[in-house]
């Protein structure tokens, strides 16, 4: 069981890290591209981590409900945690409408 949280942990860890490098590149070559660039790169880690799972699942080598939990529950988790740090407030300085510029 421990080794299927380790395996977990780093299946996650690294997922959000090839997110960061892929969207990151994107953002220095081409803004126009992100939106593209990210939802295949989801899909691609998507699938990837897929393939992974069914892997381990088919050698045996960790406890499968162990390690289908703590995937999913880390991702969420972490998910989560990123999405404090990103406001969807009308008060943020960049959203916020200028005086004059109502929905006349």
């Amino acid at each position: 069981a421990a080794l299927a949280v380790l395996s977990a942990f780093a299946i996650v860890i690294a997922n959000f890290l090839a997110a960061a490098a892929i969207l990151g590149w994107a953002a220095r070559k081409n803004p126009a591209l992100l939106p593209g660039v990210a939802l295949m790169s989801f899909l691609g880690r998507l699938i990837l981590i897929t393939v992974i799972g069914v892997g381990i699942k088919e050698l045996d080598v960790v406890d499968w409900p162990v390690f289908c939990i703590t995937l999913i529950v880390s991702y969420l988790g972490l998910l989560a945690w990123e999405l404090r740090s990103v406001s969807f407030s009308l008060a943020s300085p960049g959203l916020k409408p200028k005086p004059g510029q109502g929905w006349d």
